[in-house]
């Protein structure tokens, strides 16, 4: 029974986030069109779109110079990458793009690279979308 517990807990950290907090099984729900947190950013989309995340650097409207500098501070760690050009994203650094910093925007973003079946679950669990 143990072996089996390590392993379930073990696959847990490859399965993709719970999109229920896991504190008291319901969710709890974002406005569509308010500024995202990075801890939430990081916690609901990082891993989903690390692999594409030079594209996501792109569509979010960053310069190529603040994508080489991700790329180089990063090499080979996509989770990392896509994690700094979001915080530098919502922190509007120089060079990082006018889009709206807005959950809208993010989805946006994501489905636009690819992710519709990712956002559109993310939208039914976690948006509020009046």
């Amino acid at each position: 029974m143990y072996m089996y517990m390590c392993i379930f807990t073990q696959l847990k950290w490859f399965m993709p986030p719970t999109l229920v907090s896991p504190s008291t099984d319901t969710p709890s729900y974002f406005s569509i069109d308010s500024t995202p947190s990075f801890q939430a950013i990081r916690k609901f989309i990082v891993r989903e779109v690390a692999s594409d995340w030079s594209l996501v650097a792109i569509y979010l409207g960053l310069e190529s110079s603040v994508i080489r500098m991700a790329k180089t501070d990063h090499t080979q760690q996509c989770e990392h990458a896509c994690a700094d050009i979001f915080e530098r994203w919502l922190s509007w650094e120089a060079g990082t793009g006018e889009r709206e910093r807005t959950w809208r925007t993010v989805l946006s973003v994501v489905e636009e690279v690819g992710h519709h079946a990712f956002v559109n679950q993310l939208k039914a669990e976690r948006f509020s979308l009046h």
